[in-house]
């Protein structure tokens, strides 16, 4: 199985907007772990390193171990909600993932050698 990478991250005590407008001022980008049936974790992660992983194109793909005060949470990223004007992170849905239950993703797939095929021609 491949590396899994991990990110350090802050709980965050209260929730919404005004907490939230805070986090980004802040330079930080609020953030959300659900599933598995437990209680959703709000937690903040730094901006410059979140615009860092969105940049790789095995984001939405790959699992990723936050940890949050020593506990690590291994999460499939679901969702990265971006401004309309500057398009920098605003918010991130993570999903929890559990090996024994199934999950549905989307995989991109490049193909490559497509131009040299004699049967495109």
């Amino acid at each position: 199985m491949a590396e899994v990478e991990t990110v350090s991250a802050s709980p965050r005590e209260a929730a919404g907007k005004g907490s939230a407008r805070q986090a980004r001022r802040d330079g930080q980008v609020p953030a959300v772990i659900y599933g598995n049936k437990e209680d959703p974790i709000t937690l903040t992660l730094e901006r410059r390193l979140l615009v860092r992983e969105i940049s790789n194109p095995k984001f939405f793909i790959q699992l990723i171990d936050i940890e949050i005060d020593g506990t690590k949470h291994r999460v499939l990223p679901r969702d990265v909600q971006f401004h309309p004007v500057s398009d920098a992170p605003m918010h991130v849905d993570f999903l929890r993932f559990d090996p024994k239950r199934k999950i549905t993703a989307n995989v991109p797939v490049a193909f490559k050698g497509e131009n040299d095929s004699p049967g495109l021609r």
